[in-house]
Order: C-alpha cells, then structure tokens, then sequence
C-alpha cells in the first residue's frame, strides 16, 4: 500500500521526489486521476480548484484525468481509477469526500486499488481513511469487527438501527422492540441522555439534534448504519414557521444521510390524520387522500412528509416505509402533546 499524504498537494520538490520514489517512473510516463468530489459540495468560486488543477497537469502527467466518482456508471468510474497509475484525493470536505466513496460503491474499488496504485491525499483527501477503516475494516486492512459473513455489500449487512427522537415515547418503545428482536439499536435525543429504566444497557444513545446535518452524518464514523426509524419531532408553538422549518430540515438531513449510508429502509413517522376527509371504512394504505383543511399543522406536515420521502429516495436502493401512526398513550407519554391526552382520574378503559 503506497500513500503520499499531504496537506497541499505535490506542492514542491521533495514532495514530487517522494511521489516519483513510490511510483518507481518517472511522472512523466504515468498516469494520474484527480478525484474532486470533496471540493463539489462548497458554492461559490471555483478559481483556486481550477490554480491548483494546473500546477498539478504542469508536472507533465502522461496522462491527466479529471473525476467524480458519481461521473457516470460504477463501472465506468472504476475502470478510470483501474487506469491511472496514481488516484488523487483532492481536498474540501473530508466528510463529503468518504461518504462519496461509500454511497457510489465504489469504496471496496479503492480499497483493491491501493494494493497496486500510489494513492496521493490533497488536505481532506488525506483524511477520509479513518471514516472508510469503520465501515469497510476487512477491506482496509484492520482486524474484522464484523458480526457474520463477511462481506462489502452494505445491502447484504444487518448491521445499527439508527431511531432518532428514540428516547421520545414512541422512539423508546420502537427501541426496545428492536433490541427485543436482537437488533443493535442507537437512538438519538437532543435533550436527556439517560434512557428509561427498560432500554438502559439495551441500545446506544447520541446527543445529536436531527437538524445539525454535520452531526447527523457524522453518526456513520463510529456506527455501520443499515435501517433508520426517523421518529425525531418536536411540538408546534403558535407561530408555526419555526416548527415546518426545523422538522423540515431534520427530515431532509436524515434523508440525506439514508442515502449516502445506503441503507436498507427508512421509516418515517407520518400520522392516521392524513386519511381526514375520507368517510369510508376501513381505511387502507391504498385510499387515494383526500385534499382538505387539516385541523393540526402537525397532520399537514406528516402528509406532506410522506410525498417528500418518496420522491427524496426515488432512484436509490432504500425502501421507504411510511408510518401512519394513530394516537397513542402510556409509560413516557408527553404531556404536553395535542394528540394524547390524559384519561380523567377514575376513568378506566373498555
């Protein structure tokens, strides 16, 4: 396995020198691939990507190649990277830049490469191994931690149920039935880290607020993520805008995490209100909705989260599942929620 890891590239002699020691020819006879998917993701002016693409093809390169790992097919991208003598990771976001390998598939490419190929890190580029060793360990040549067969297919692997909002009352019960099935479960809260008394010792707990999207995707550094329950949620004030906008955003990081990850399923939290204006029963998961005035901007939001799952996570592997979830009460029940309240003192049920 040959690195050249750096924080600025090939950016003067001795650094060219070390590269030309690895490759064992000169850079003059040999061909290079540089992979710019971490630099993507930044808005604004390109011009320094652009300086620092041609001191790079100043070095006389045999040949020079320009990449995203998403540029095409899968095959496609691997067979650009098989040609190449060197694969240049170019700096950005490290984040970015692994999960990018990761969501194209084409990590377990880049972990046979390195047997054969220089690999030359730029900054962030330098810095996605730690991120890739947790996920793909067998691969990239630490001891396996994996439970069963081994394998690089994350579509094949059972591995960490992440339920956000998983020390909410409904989040907690979801927990445990997943760990009563023998699933390993992390919840996340962005309050109280102490679970309740039946899932302490039984699951993993994450302080991460679901609209802090660098911490969202940071979950996968330590954690080989397969299924998310998106549960996490909060409670409308009068003025409903900051609510839309926090619950929006928590559910577009988690689906965005859903699809770099790769997992399996993603359920969501929808509500037994989105059948409000159909009089027939029973209601089924194929009524056709009716178009009305809902009485909560709870109900509105969970109908609309529905439609925005489907389309987010059309064209990926990851099957949606949509939880149209009634009313319900009992142990961790929040008080203060409009949709479950308490029975009167005396009251029992039938």
């Amino acid at each position: 396995m040959r690195m050249l890891l750096t924080s600025g590239g090939i950016a003067n002699d001795l650094i060219a020198d070390a590269l030309v020691d690895l490759l064992g020819k000169p850079i003059a006879d040999s061909r290079v691939v540089v992979v710019i998917d971490a630099i993507l993701g930044f808005p604004g002016d390109s011009s320094k990507l652009v300086e620092h693409l041609a001191g790079l093809h100043a070095l006389g390169w045999a040949e020079f190649d320009v990449a995203s790992v998403f540029a095409g097919p899968k095959e496609l991208v691997a067979s650009r990277l098989r040609s190449a003598d060197v694969i240049l990771g170019y700096g950005g976001s490290n984040l970015w830049l692994a999960h990018a390998w990761i969501a194209s598939g084409l990590a377990p490419v880049l972990a046979e490469l390195l047997e054969e190929k220089v690999y030359v890190g730029w900054s962030a580029g330098s810095m996605i191994f730690p991120r890739l060793l947790r996920r793909w360990p067998e691969d990239f040549g630490a001891p396996s931690t994996r439970r069963g067969p081994s394998t690089s297919h994350r579509r094949c692997e059972v591995g960490v149920v992440l339920v956000t909002g998983g020390l909410g009352m409904i989040g907690a019960h979801t927990a445990r039935a997943l760990a009563d099935a023998g699933r390993e479960v992390l919840v996340t809260t962005r309050g109280r880290l102490a679970p309740p008394p039946f899932l302490d010792g039984r699951v993993e707990v994450a302080r991460v607020d679901v609209t802090d999207r660098e911490g969202v995707l940071a979950l996968a550094d330590a954690h080989r993520i397969t299924d998310i329950v998106h549960l996490a949620g909060s409670i409308p004030s009068a003025d409903p805008v900051p609510y839309l906008r926090d619950d929006l955003t928590g559910l577009l990081n988690v689906l965005e995490a859903a699809r770099l990850w790769g997992v399996r399923r993603f359920a969501v939290a929808s509500s037994l209100g989105v059948y409000i204006g159909r009089s027939e029963t029973p209601w089924t998961e194929d009524l056709d909705l009716a178009t009305v005035r809902y009485p909560h901007v709870i109900v509105a939001l969970k109908k609309a989260v529905e439609p925005l799952t489907l389309h987010a996570l059309q064209g990926t592997d990851v099957h949606p599942v949509l939880l149209r979830i009634g009313t319900v009460w009992g142990p961790l029940v929040d008080p203060e929620s409009p949709f479950t309240p308490r029975p009167a003192p005396g009251t029992r049920g039938r």
